[in-house]
């Protein structure tokens, strides 16, 4: 959409990766994902990741935000989900709970 480009790589991201927003804030937040863009098209890059150059984009004139992570995996839903039985704690264990993950939904309303 809006002219960029995805690509399939040939390994999953299923861990938990620093992203840096353009204006320094950092997050700590849950990839999940084997699609990575590679062109942002007519969408301004706002974050990245080491691994993930493109992890978030806005569109110039309207409000859309685009984020290649999942800004709902909090610590609190991970631990919910092993509660409930919808994650077994081998599952959770590719996210490294050892860093704090934060509700980074604030971070795409900047």
């Amino acid at each position: 959409a809006f002219g960029g480009k995805v690509i399939r790589a040939k390994q999953g991201s299923h861990f938990v990766s620093p992203v840096t927003y353009r204006d320094g804030k950092q997050v700590n937040a849950v990839f999940t994902h084997q699609d990575h863009v590679i062109d942002p098209g007519e969408l301004q890059v706002i974050a990245s990741a080491e691994h993930c150059p493109i992890a978030a984009c806005i569109h110039p004139t309207r409000p859309i935000t685009t984020v290649q992570y999942h800004p709902e995996a909090t610590s609190r839903i991970i631990s919910e989900a092993i509660k409930s039985g919808d994650m077994t704690k081998e599952e959770a264990a590719v996210f490294d709970m050892s860093k704090p993950l934060i509700d980074v939904s604030e971070s795409l309303l900047n």
